[in-house]
């Protein structure tokens, strides 16, 4: 993942301190901007083109627009080929530039793949931000004074702001009941959520349009279910396939539970051997039922094994739980009672050793 901030206006200082905000986002390069009335910031996880060219922000030729972006557009090698776009770089945040100057803000409804983006057009003098349709990207927005600011993250939004926010009472509520925050609303009053599946566009005078992007999908009928025993594989097939576009290695949360045993079972058509592998078992004693509250990891090991994986098991101990409590919280940006989240917390701090992408089940 990467972090992207930005705001309307020009503050060295001020998008510097959020942008440093994102480092644990994107430890590879942090850059930032603050020209032509507008401030821009990216702190990169570099997947694709690790090269010094492929860093953000981003200016097309001429400098007639930048984009910070964060995330990964599968299909952004059959764009480039589609529309014969000139790259210099094998990054995906180039095609999304180019597109732009091609086809206007429709570009948007071209892509497939998980994104958060903002570009700022300087002819138009006009931002352009989207969040990709399934909201697997995070994209915080805030206008005080009328101006436009974002970023990855909330808390690092705040570093933007003139006042502290009040608590949003209707979003604690709902945390509360639901045990975590729906969006768009967030805890902090003047901040939401960029709805999934929105592109908003921001004029010079504020004006305001969001507007809905198709995803870029073909809706899939099955005649029956033997049709879709036959044919399902092949989706998925294709599906891990374009997850594994990196120039990085990739990994998997491997459970032991059936989704993340189907993803890599079709990693392995495309994957060089040994794929990575990575489980928790949970600290716990033959009176506290260990077979049972360990079964997924056992059933892991299994898989791990079937597959010829580079398994790594890591326990979860009392002690390692009362170590990243502070930790996780953080991570988490918005409360979540989710119970697991520590134990992914260590799971993804384990696997940050070997590798920089990982794919995992529901």
């Amino acid at each position: 993942m990467c972090g992207i901030a930005g705001f309307t206006g020009q503050n060295q200082e001020r998008i510097r301190t959020m942008t440093e905000a994102l480092r644990h986002r994107g430890p590879d390069h942090q850059e930032w901007i603050a020209e032509n009335g507008i401030s821009l910031g990216h702190a990169r996880l570099s997947i694709l083109d690790p090269r010094p060219e492929g860093n953000q922000p981003m200016w097309s030729p001429g400098k007639k627009s930048v984009i910070t972006y964060n995330g990964e557009v599968y299909n952004y090698r059959a764009l480039r080929e589609k529309y014969h776009l000139p790259c210099r770089t094998n990054s995906d945040t180039e095609v999304l530039l180019l597109l732009y100057e091609l086809l206007g803000e429709k570009f948007v409804h071209e892509l497939s793949g998980m994104y958060a983006f903002a570009l700022y057009d300087f002819q138009k003098k006009k931002w352009i931000l989207a969040r990709d349709p399934s909201g697997m990207k995070p994209l915080f927005l805030s206008f005080p004074d009328g101006k436009l600011h974002f970023a990855s993250e909330l808390r690092t939004l705040l570093h933007a702001l003139p006042t502290k926010p009040a608590l949003n009472m209707r979003s604690l509520s709902l945390y509360l009941s639901l045990q975590y925050v729906p969006g768009p609303d967030t805890l902090c009053e003047g901040i939401s959520q960029l709805p999934r599946g929105t592109m908003l566009t921001v004029a010079e005078d504020g004006t305001q349009k969001r507007t809905p992007i198709t995803p870029n999908t073909e809706k899939v009928h099955f005649a029956s279910k033997r049709a879709f025993r036959r044919e399902f594989p092949g989706l998925m097939s294709t599906a891990v396939s374009d997850h594994l576009v990196s120039d990085k290695p990739v990994g998997v949360f491997l459970s032991g539970g059936m989704d993340s045993s189907i993803v890599l079972h079709h990693m392995t058509e495309f994957a060089s051997p040994p794929i990575r592998t990575f489980t928790v078992r949970f600290e716990a004693s033959k009176e506290e039922d260990a077979g049972r509250i360990n079964r997924d990891a056992d059933l892991a090991k299994l898989t791990a094994a079937h597959y010829k994986t580079d398994h790594h098991e890591i326990l979860f101990t009392a002690e390692r739980c009362r170590e990243v409590y502070a930790a996780t919280a953080r991570a988490l940006d918005q409360p979540n009672a989710d119970s697991v989240a520590m134990a992914q917390y260590v799971l993804a701090e384990e696997a940050k050793k070997s590798v920089d992408v990982v794919l995992s089940g529901a």
